[in-house]
């Protein structure tokens, strides 16, 4: 979801961009499943090389990643997939405690299954949270992370204005969007998301097609917000003993929750490389693919040396 595209045009753009991701075909993928943590998870592979795994981010499935994979698998082998109730996953069990946390045990399974450790793991939002946690619970797993935007909303009180920001978060998104899904409105959860993601104006100005596409993952956003533990905290004490090297991509027209924690996740993570995508939002590599493609080729060919 792009948090700050509050002008019709951007949104325009910003929706157009996104509906490439999420129907291209995407080359000679082929899209699997695997059995993992009691649920079945659909990806995709392609190319040939080092293993790049790919994670979503909320309202979202592996399409998400599909113009981004494309550049870089002539060189490495590409796998995004689906987490556990996003498209085209059927239903999954659900824990009450779901979270990144929990995600990133599905992610273990994944790679353990695949065969595939150590690999190149990369997320965006929610997914850049899930990518965290596998790095500190199973670091054999993860030789690099590549991370867009997690949203560390418990640092924010620690930053300067960030209990503003979450105050703002809490008030406007998770509060509403709780509130509508525990009363089984899930039209007006969504409604809830869009405003504050997009703008009051957003079905006004967002193409049908993707406002579907958005939808069809709305399971996924109900699991997150009805759980017990939406955005569990990420110690920075743990991310400062993180060895792994980490290269952040950010949007550098992000809304304000992503610019104070990624400065302050910066300063926090002991190997890092930061690349700030000009004109970009929290959907920078939905926006602009070949350029978050470019730079993580470039990261990983650096650790090749």
């Amino acid at each position: 979801m792009n948090p700050c595209a509050r002008q019709s045009g951007r949104v325009v753009l910003a929706g157009i961009v996104l509906l490439i991701a999420l129907t291209a075909g995407a080359g000679d993928g082929t899209l699997r499943t695997i059995s993992v943590n009691g649920a079945e998870l659909h990806y995709r592979v392609q190319g040939n090389g080092p293993a790049v795994v790919f994670v979503h981010g909320g309202l979202a499935d592996y399409r998400e990643w599909l113009p981004v994979m494309e550049p870089l698998k002539g060189r490495y082998t590409t796998i995004a997939y689906s987490r556990r109730h996003s498209f085209p996953n059927r239903e999954n069990p659900t824990r009450p405690d779901h979270s990144p946390k929990t995600e990133a045990e599905d992610l273990a399974a994944l790679i353990d299954g695949l065969g595939v450790s150590p690999t190149h793991v990369v997320g965006v939002s929610y997914g850049a949270s899930t990518a965290i946690f596998l790095a500190l619970s199973r670091p054999e797993l993860v030789a690099s992370l590549v991370l867009v935007e997690p949203p560390l909303v418990s640092w924010l009180p620690q930053i300067e204005g960030g209990q503003t920001v979450l105050d703002d978060f809490n008030g406007r998104l998770v509060t509403p969007v709780r509130a509508a899904f525990k009363s089984g409105d899930r039209d007006l959860a969504f409604a809830a998301t869009l405003d504050y993601f997009v703008g009051a104006d957003a079905k006004a100005h967002v193409p049908a097609e993707v406002l579907s596409a958005l939808r069809g993952n709305l399971r996924d956003w109900e699991v997150m917000f009805r759980s017990s533990e939406l955005l569990p905290d990420i110690p920075r004490e743990s991310l400062r003993e993180l060895k792994l090297p980490v290269l952040m991509l950010s949007g550098a027209d992000s809304y304000e929750l992503g610019r104070l924690v990624d400065a302050e996740l910066e300063r926090t993570l002991p190997v890092v490389t930061r690349f700030v995508v000009a004109d970009g939002t929290h959907d920078a590599c939905a926006e602009h693919p070949a350029v978050c493609a470019r730079e993580i080729g470039r990261f990983l060919a650096d650790l090749e040396h």
